[in-house]
Parts: structure tokens; sequence; C-alpha cells
């Protein structure tokens, strides 16, 4: 009876420690889309034409990525498979900035700090 408590305690202890990691871990999601969103309007600033069209993009992806990952702190207590999906969108949102970064990169002529939005993704 002892080890049955036990088992159940410990089973208790490492989902609880889980769902705690895996709050943390959109937190910090969430923190970096939103700095990332913050680096790109700056570069947005002082882009030629061209790049403000990409980076344009990277911005909506950016917003749509914290919004998922927003949604799934929200839901995983109570909907875990629906948290799970959705920071895998968020996902996919910063893979549409890298693919715009890629197809656009002839026209992008700030080299540097296009390596520096390369890094915060």
């Amino acid at each position: 009876m002892v080890v049955s408590v036990l088992l159940n305690w410990i089973r208790q202890l490492i989902q609880q420690i889980s769902a705690n990691s895996l709050k943390i871990s959109l937190r910090l999601g969430i923190s970096n889309t939103t700095d990332t969103q913050n680096y790109i309007k700056k570069l947005i600033k002082d882009a030629t034409p061209e790049s403000q069209k990409t980076l344009s993009t990277c911005l909506s992806s950016y917003v749509a990525a914290t919004t998922s990952f927003k949604s799934a702190l929200s839901e995983l207590s109570e909907d875990p498979l629906s948290a799970n999906y959705d920071s895998r969108v968020a996902g996919d949102d910063v893979q549409e900035c890298e693919d715009e970064l890629a197809r656009d990169k002839a026209r992008i002529s700030w080299t540097y700090n296009q390596k520096q939005l390369r890094k915060a993704l």
C-alpha cells in the first residue's frame, strides 16, 4: 500500500513538473516572438520598399506565432491536444517568415540585418 501511494504521488509530481515546464516553454515562445516582432518593426523603418514587403510578411508571421503561443498557454490545462496543435502552428508561422526571406534574398540589401534577424529567429 505504501508503495502504491508513493508511486501515485510520483506520477502526480511528474505531471505537475511537466505542466510547469510546458508553461515556461510557451511563455518563452511568447517572449521570443514578441521580441522578434519589435526587431522587425525597427528593420522596416530603414528598409527599402522591396524589403519592407518581405519584412511585413515576417511581422505578420510573428504576430500570428505569438497569438498561437498565447492560445496554447491558455488551453494547456483544459485541452492539451489543442495546446499542442497551437504550438505547432506557431512553428509554421515562423517558417513562413523564413521561406519569405529565402525567396526574396536577392532583393534584400541589408545583409547584416538579415543575419541578425535570422539569429533572432
